[in-house]
């Protein structure tokens, strides 16, 4: 089985003194990261904010094994700056998609590259402009595996599941709060590759001043998750997992709890 975990981004201010050392430095905590869990991959999210150099790419590369692997998490003038808010209207940006994909060569031709994740807002609704503008990101991922997140439930249905599946997208399982807005996890995987990731369940989600993402799994709740795991490993080419349940380092927390609770299935 092949199986990758870790955590959706690695340097967090209230990391230090909680999973990083008190006196740690920023420029360490990859190294930390790398050396000190047991995990296997890491989901780059500095990459939503802004277009990551290259040479950055190359840095991380140095730095890890053959078998770690990258998920880049696609900038957001790519996701979330294609529909403006007020209007809405949709203004895809073809200089800043192709900037984005060009400063991706180093991982990809290193083989270190296990994809992209495009995570959409909730107002990124299936639509013939989105599910155009999707075929066209395809077409620019080649054949780097291509991650969805939606984060409304109109993509749920059984019409945008099948396109996606047709187009060799890939869905993400997502765990989230059970409210009525936010998709269902489905442990069923629809591409070739699977993708987990964990954000919580904090019920205070939509409260002002909250951290969302402020929650720690139980280890009856890792277990089933543990489950369907393996159960897709068994149908899928790969299997990535990630926390991002990143408030005080718990993502951490629960990646190792899971990392131990999988033991021979997993190969750090």
């Amino acid at each position: 089985m092949n199986i990758k975990i870790g955590t959706s981004g690695f340097s967090f201010p209230d990391w230090v003194g909680t999973v990083y050392p008190a006196e740690i430095k920023k420029k360490e905590m990859f190294d930390y990261y790398v050396k000190k869990f047991p995990f296997n991959a890491v989901e780059i999210n500095v990459s939503y904010y802004q277009i990551v150099s290259p040479s950055v790419y190359n840095s991380f590369i140095e730095k890890t094994d053959n078998n770690f692997e990258f998920i880049i998490k696609a900038y957001k003038g790519i996701t979330h700056d294609i529909i403006e808010r007020g209007t809405w209207k949709f203004k895809e940006n073809d200089d800043v998609t192709n900037m984005f994909f060009s400063t991706l060569f180093p991982l990809k031709s290193g083989g270190k590259l296990g994809g992209i994740l495009f995570q959409f807002p909730p107002y990124f609704f299936p639509k013939n402009e989105t599910l155009n503008y999707l075929k066209k990101i395809k077409i620019k991922s080649g054949d780097v595996p291509m991650f969805l997140e939606f984060r409304n439930r109109y993509w749920d249905k059984d019409e945008y599941l099948q396109f996606i599946k047709d187009n060799d997208m890939n869905l993400c399982s997502v765990d989230l709060p059970k409210f009525e807005k936010l998709p269902s996890y489905k442990s069923e995987p629809l591409g070739k590759t699977a993708y987990f990731r964990f954000h919580g369940r904090n019920q205070k989600w939509y409260e002002k001043g909250i951290d969302r993402y402020d929650y720690l799994y139980s280890e009856d709740e890792l277990l089933k998750f543990k489950e369907d795991i393996l159960i897709t490993a068994q149908k899928v080419r790969k299997v990535f997992v990630f926390f991002n349940n990143c408030h005080a380092g718990k993502a951490v927390t629960n990646a190792n709890m899971l990392v131990d609770l999988l033991k021979e299935g997993y190969n750090n």
